[in-house]
Parts: structure tokens; sequence; C-alpha cells
């Protein structure tokens, strides 16, 4: 049997966390993945730590490659022998199962010329790895969520992945991995929000979308689609109810003229110039530039009166602040007809769908509760439940505009106090919501999950009315976002963090608070839910 020495040797880049603490730079799961060339599931069956002074010479037996096999399972690799806080690497023991990253840079170490080396992010295999067969699963590069500060989020415009040369007025596809690599369904809830850097306002936010995920999933993606009408550089801010942010950054440019007519009819569907002046050569087929839909752009962050419609069609907007729609003449005289009867019939609360009252919301999810503290100043804004198995209840001491679910964060930011509700049993019935685990389980994994992935943010885990809630205090600096950039540049800032509490009730009733104001006073308004 053929056998393979691989050395390692744990590298000590280190980056500057805080005056005191030390740790390997946030590399994401990918990069891990591109820069180890080889990647393998394997068992320790001997220890020798005679080997050197400062390392231990490991024997695997190695289960699974997941990334280019090698001609032996038996592998020879040198590791150190006592643990670094600035490294983070793993010490083995004989039957310790790990998973490993291997690359075969000598790093200059004349000994060892030649042979392998190992990422310090090789880790021990977890349970729930097995229980699952999580590896048994094929998992393709772009979706290797293992190692790291994990996933890192994708965009591209259609076949175009070059973040520093995207065009405007064409759709961006911003694309994020979740997973469950446990046998127990879960609950996952993102948003997304998306801004122009050198701009106060978000111009497109897309909150508390609840996605399913059934046991043993190895990734599941997330996608959203934003069109930048205006040149300059992009934030896109994705974020879970955990506090975990995630941040990746594109510039969008205006396209270069066409230069010829030719070159105008030929990237029709490409976009990939402006056709202005050009015509095709077949005068049937004259080239107009593409106009993206009302919705689209009024996502996007254009007011409704600029929007732009299609030739033949004619801009219709109904509320100041709501989407204008691009209809056919003789459709706006029919809807604008309608509209006068339907407002006629209605008062000013009621055109607004997005702000019900209390009683409206209560006739189609009964099973939300309501606070019957608040800090002084503070009243019951708008509510909104969309189904029966959910509500949206906002409470500030301003007045609140229309459409105000769509820039929520924003209005928790200036100090709106945020409550979300949802009734899970009835929602994905009794069979399946068994599978979720205990309400203490779940709270216990949320806050396991944010003392990992951002143990700045400090939780804590309290009682409110004698159920386990987990809880986060605001702060100024505690969150972290990541930028990553494709000249291998990444920007690390602190941000803000709002109050955070959440708890599941004995009717299986998820509660989810959020405010600026301090954490005692989110709570006394959690516990005079009634």
């Amino acid at each position: 049997m053929k056998y393979f020495v691989l050395l390692l040797i744990l590298i000590g880049l280190t980056v500057i966390l805080s005056a005191n603490v030390y740790a390997m730079p946030p590399f994401h799961s990918q990069e891990i993945y591109d820069f180890s060339n080889v990647i393998a599931v394997g068992k320790v069956i001997s220890v020798n730590s005679t080997f050197s002074p400062t390392h231990n010479l490991y024997e695997i037996k190695v289960e699974k490659f997941l990334k280019n096999q090698q001609d032996s399972d038996v592998l020879f690799a040198s590791g150190q022998k006592t643990a670094n806080i600035r490294l983070g690497n793993q010490v083995f023991d004989v039957n310790d199962r790990g998973l490993f990253y291997l690359t075969n840079n000598t790093m200059g170490y004349d000994p060892y010329s030649g042979i392998f080396l190992v990422y310090p992010t090789s880790q021990l295999i977890e349970p729930e790895w097995d229980k699952c067969n999580i590896f048994d699963k094929e998992i393709p590069r772009e979706h290797w969520v293992f190692g790291g500060a994990g996933q890192m989020p994708v965009v591209r415009q259609g076949n175009n992945t070059d973040i520093e040369n995207f065009a405007i007025g064409k759709e961006v596809l911003v694309s994020y991995d979740i997973f469950n690599h446990s046998l127990d369904a879960k609950n996952a809830t993102y948003g997304i929000m998306i801004k122009k850097i050198d701009e106060s306002d978000y111009l497109y936010t897309e909150t508390n979308n609840s996605y399913l995920l059934e046991p043993c999933v190895p990734y599941k993606t997330l996608t959203w689609t934003f069109t930048p009408t205006k040149s300059g550089q992009y934030a896109a801010e994705i974020y879970d109810l955990g506090g975990s942010q995630m941040g990746v950054g594109f510039t969008a440019k205006s396209l270069p003229l066409c230069t010829s007519d030719r070159t105008a009819c030929s990237n029709q569907e490409e976009y990939t110039c402006d056709p202005a002046g050009w015509e095709c050569e077949n005068p049937i087929d004259i080239f107009r530039k593409v106009i993206i839909s009302p919705l689209k752009q009024f996502k996007s962050g254009v007011p409704n009166y600029k929007i732009t419609c299609k030739e033949g069609l004619k801009l219709l907007i109904r509320t100041n602040d709501g989407p204008a729609a691009c209809v056919k003449p003789d459709t706006a005289t029919e809807l604008q007809t309608r509209w006068h009867k339907m407002d006629s019939k209605s008062n000013n609360s009621e055109i607004n769908t997005m702000c019900m009252t209390l009683e409206k919301s209560k006739d189609t999810a009964t099973f939300f509760k309501v606070p019957s503290y608040l800090p002084d100043g503070y009243s019951f804004k708008c509510s909104f439940s969309g189904t029966p198995y959910e509500s949206y209840l906002i409470f500030d001491n301003k007045e609140v505009q229309d459409g105000w679910i769509s820039h929520y964060p924003e209005l928790v930011s200036n100090g709106a106090i945020f409550i979300y509700q949802t009734d899970e049993k009835s929602a994905v019935g009794e069979k399946k919501f068994e599978t979720f685990g205990t309400a203490e389980q779940r709270i216990q994994e949320t806050y396991d999950e944010v003392m990992t992935k951002n143990p700045s943010l400090h939780p804590q885990l309290v009682q409110i009315n004698g159920m386990l809630a987990y809880v986060v205090d605001s702060c100024s600096d505690c969150g972290m976002q990541t930028a990553n950039f494709t000249d291998g540049t990444i920007i690390q800032k602190s941000t803000s963090s709002e109050a955070k509490i959440k708890f599941i009730d004995d009717n299986a009733t998820h509660y989810f608070l959020k405010a600026v104001i301090p954490l005692n006073e989110l709570i006394k308004v959690a516990e005079s839910l009634q």
C-alpha cells in the first residue's frame, strides 16, 4: 500500500480583533475550499508524540475524499501538540474523526519539502453530520458551507460575476445558502437590505421571510433580485433573527455606447452596451432599450412619479407612497373608476391595507397578543395580518408612514418597537410541528448559534412569564458587518444592534420583539403581552 506523509503545520496568520484577542482571519467556506488541495473525512488511528518537540505525527485512515481523491486512503500528518488560540487549531487523539483541509504549500520548511499542510479549520466530525450522512450527499464548491466564517453571499448579473462591473438598469441576483445538518426540522427567518453606499436610505428591503428547513438539508439557496438605477457602489446586507449579518458589495456603471447597429441588435438580450442612436438592420425590428417593470423600478428606489413606462402604456398611481402601474389607456380609465368607488366606501385607514387596526387584524389572525405595558409616550400605530398564522405590530412615539412593513428596520432604528408573532403549530400542522423540538431546545439553539457566530452581542437566557427566552441588549458597536471584494479586500466594521427578545409559549406561538430601547423596558413589554 502506498503511503503519503502530510504535514499539518498550522500557519500562524493572525488578525487583531481587539486589544487582547487574536484569531484567524475570517475566511469564508468557499475560500477555504478553494485553497485546499485535498479535503477528506478520516479517523486518527495512531499518534506519535515524539515526532518533534512541537508536533505530533498522526496516522489517518481516510473514509472519504471530498475534494481531489489520492491514491492511498492512509495518510500520515503532522499537527501541533497544543491548541493555539491565535490559530484555532484542533489537537487530535486516537479514534478522533475529523474533517481535514490539506494544502501542498510547504511554507519554506525544508525538512518537509513537497508534502501537504493542513489548514487550522480542520475539525472534529460533528455527531449530527453522521446521523444525517451529510457527506454521502454531493455538495458542490459553490454550495460548500463548512469551516471558517460560513458561506458568503453571491451576487451576479446574468452570467456576469465581476462585481466591479455591473450595469445599471439590469437585474442583479443576490443568493445565499442556508442549511440544516440535524435530524430536526427548523424554521429560519432572513431578510435583506440594499443601499447605495453614498446614500443614507435603503433602496430595497425584504424582511422576515420564513423558510422551513427539512431535516438533513445540505444546503438551500435563498435568492433576491434588485435593479440598480444609478452608477456607484452598492452594499447588500443579509441578516437573520439571531443577529447574524452577512454583507457583500458591488459596483454598477453606465453601459458603454454600442459601436454599430450590428452590436446594438446583437446585444439586445445581454444588454451589454447602450444602443442610443442605433437601429437594427431590419427596419421592423428597431432596437428599444429594455424598460424594467414598474414594481422593480419602485423596489430599486425610483419614486413612483418618476417610473418609466413602455411606449403605449400610461403611468397610474393610486397613493403617494405606493407602487405605480403601467397600463393601457382604457384599462387606466377602468381602474380609476373602480378605485374611486372603493375609496368612497372606505376610510383612510382602510385604504392602506398594510396598516390595519387591531380589530381588522384580529379578523384575520385571532391568536396574537397585545402588550398592556408600553414605555412613556409610546402607543399602537399599525398592525398587519396577511394570514391566520402571523401578526406584525408596530408601536412608536411618533407617526408611522404608509407601507411600514417594507421598511420596519429603519423604523426600529429610529425608536419604534416591532413585535412579530407566529402560530407555528397551525401554520405547519401538528405532525410537522412535533419535529421542531421543544420550545426550550429551540431557544437554546438560538443562543448557542449566536454565541458561536457573534458572541460580541452578549446574548442571554432569561425567564419571561415562566418561559425560557433568548435576549440581546441594544449596543452601539457590537454587531459585525463584513464586505468581500474580488481583489481579496475584506472590510469589517462594527455596527449597532437593537435589543431583541425571542421565546415560544405553551400554545406554540413564537414571539419576536425588537427595539432600540433598553432591554429591561423591552422585557416589560414582552411580559405584558396578553
